[in-house]
């Protein structure tokens, strides 16, 4: 198939999601479930899953004719959303892949809801790696019982380094739960939080398929209207596709020279945690760092944070270009330091 029909596509299916059975959060989870089944038998296409998991069915119609029985294709596409019965059938063929499919990131995502049983239980689902920067030990009660730490900021680094469909599913719940709480600063810390996350994850697979589709996704159901009450994320000056790129040439770069290693998934998460972070230089931290605008540039009074964003804009800027032309800047240029 097609990749940029299979986004064109997605992205119809998801404008058009609405219902119980079909909310765009089950919608993207299903494409991407299809997306994992495609990679692990070898393409992307939707006759081949047909062929694979309906083989008793495949071929009765002759492939010129339209057919309903070509499920597969409109679940690729997210036109249609398979039920709990196709779904475990598909993983008693090839155990592993319903995870993604029932992932709480989904729940968390159509409900946007903070209720506290809800929360434990959507975390308690999660990798031990991310649960143990929530949870703690409770002294209190038996051995094997486990309580949530207060939020920290220092969290977020430690979610960061993690970075994949648990660390953003768990960003993704403190970010609904300080809009609970009204409080907007950490709010909007998560939500750039969760922004430097899905430049890493949109680079792995199946997400890098269809990464554009699901960082607009995750921009509109997730990230919209986040702010301090000054600032917020200007996603008009903001290209996925293009951070991808970049993310994934410099990494090689890096490793090429021998400077990281990355054959490993997790070895690859670190270093890109590591470029977007400043260890290997301002320039990738600047370019890697979100596009701020002001919520209300005509009544806006607060003259020190209209400075702060241009400053930061500016380097942002300087960032990119100077990655772009394939120099390694260490430290910010004088005329930057003086703003």
């Amino acid at each position: 198939m097609d990749i940029l029909h299979l986004r064109g596509t997605l992205r119809e299916s998801l404008f058009k999601a609405v219902g119980p059975k079909k909310r765009p959060a089950k919608v993207m989870a299903t494409t991407l479930w299809c997306l994992e089944l495609c990679r692990r038998l070898g393409a992307i296409s939707g006759n081949l899953l047909e062929k694979h998991f309906e083989a008793a069915k495949f071929g009765q119609i002759r492939q010129t004719e339209p057919s309903k029985n070509h499920k597969w294709s409109r679940y690729l596409v997210g036109q249609n959303v398979p039920g709990l019965k196709q779904v475990m059938k598909v993983e008693k063929l090839m155990p592993g892949y319903a995870r993604l499919f029932f992932h709480p990131i989904w729940d968390v995502i159509d409900q946007k809801v903070c209720e506290l049983p809800l929360t434990e239980m959507w975390l308690g689902r999660l990798s031990a790696e991310v649960q143990n920067v929530v949870f703690d030990m409770d002294s209190t009660q038996p051995s094997g019982s486990y309580i949530r730490r207060p939020l920290k900021r220092h969290w977020l680094p430690m979610l960061e380094r993690r970075a994949g469909i648990d660390a953003l599913a768990c960003l993704t719940i403190l970010l609904y739960e300080a809009k609970a709480a009204n409080d907007d600063a950490l709010a909007f810390e998560l939500a750039l939080s969760i922004f430097r996350t899905l430049q890493i994850v949109c680079t792995f697979e199946p997400f890098s398929t269809v990464g554009d589709v699901f960082f607009d996704f995750y921009r509109q159901e997730v990230l919209f209207g986040v702010s301090d009450g000054v600032v917020c994320i200007d996603f008009n000056e903001f290209d996925i596709a293009e951070s991808i790129d970049r993310l994934n040439r410099l990494l090689q770069s890096l490793a090429r020279r021998g400077v990281v290693k990355a054959s490993t998934p997790k070895q690859r998460i670190s270093a890109m945690y590591r470029l977007i972070a400043g260890d290997f230089g301002h320039d990738a931290r600047c370019a890697f760092s979100a596009p701020l605008t002001l919520v209300d540039p005509v009544n806006c009074t607060n003259h020190d944070r209209q400075q702060q964003l241009d400053r930061h804009n500016l380097r942002r800027a300087w960032g990119i270009e100077t990655l772009d032309a394939d120099k390694w800047v260490a430290f910010l240029p004088m005329e930057l330091l003086k703003l």
